[in-house]
């Protein structure tokens, strides 16, 4: 049963394989074959996300998940549905998993995987606030997306302070060209609409200095220098 459970399995036959396997798990659940079975009954609950039915059977069995291998198996269909871009199926998952597990393993990266979700859905208030629980966070891969999604949405929403922090917290952690040029443009954007002007004449100067940025950008932070040294009474300078 074991060999054609897989047989099953393979041909895209789940609802038959799964019974193939759950007749020898319900058999003898603790010898090596009803292990095996377990295994595979597990693996198949965990890639259809049916964490939920998963749970129920083998408590039915009398067999204990344990709260990490639960953990675990809960997350790793949100992480499937994001790397899927199944967008539509990730917001209720990672809804059940934050709602689950409060202090799980993988709690930064569900809120991010749902920040992504939002964003698309150009839900800016629900993205932010998960872009910003991941940013209260040790540093991780996801950090840096986080910054600039976060910086982004502020001053697109004319918060001007707070994107100028990320801004700052991204001129720290910037991987490649794009994420520099954004950071450097969006920081003097940010010290213009803020009337920093000590601060505007020194990230135009660097905006200027920055070769890979392009000749409008170049324009506009001439002028802003510009500006930033009359308004300082820095005429002759201007």
């Amino acid at each position: 049963l074991l060999q054609m459970g897989m047989i099953y399995y393979n041909d895209g036959q789940n609802d038959s394989a799964l019974h193939a396997w759950q007749q020898v798990a319900d058999k003898n659940k603790n010898s090596n074959e009803g292990r095996e079975a377990l295994a595979h009954i597990k693996m198949l609950y965990v890639s259809e996300g049916k964490v939920g039915t998963m749970q129920e059977y083998f408590s039915k069995l009398g067999v204990s998940l344990g709260n990490s291998a639960l953990d675990s198996v809960t997350f790793s269909v949100v992480k499937s549905d994001y790397l899927q871009q199944n967008f539509a199926k990730l917001l209720p998952d990672a809804n059940e998993y934050i709602g689950k597990f409060p202090n799980g393993m993988f709690l930064a990266q569900a809120h991010f995987y749902r920040a992504e979700c939002y964003y698309k859905q150009k839900n800016d208030d629900s993205a932010i606030a998960d872009y910003r629980y991941v940013l209260k966070t040790p540093k991780s891969f996801y950090t840096v997306t986080c910054l600039m999604r976060a910086a982004q949405t502020d001053y697109t929403r004319q918060n001007y302070a707070e994107a100028l922090n990320y801004f700052n917290e991204l001129g720290l952690m910037y991987q490649d060209e794009t994420q520099m040029i954004f950071e450097r443009t969006g920081k003097m954007r940010c010290d213009n609409f803020l009337i920093r002007y000590d601060d505007l004449i020194g990230a135009a100067g660097t905006v200027i200095t920055t070769s890979q940025i392009n000749n409008d950008t170049h324009a506009e932070a001439y002028f802003l220098k510009a500006k930033g040294r009359l308004q300082k009474q820095q005429n002759d300078a201007a």
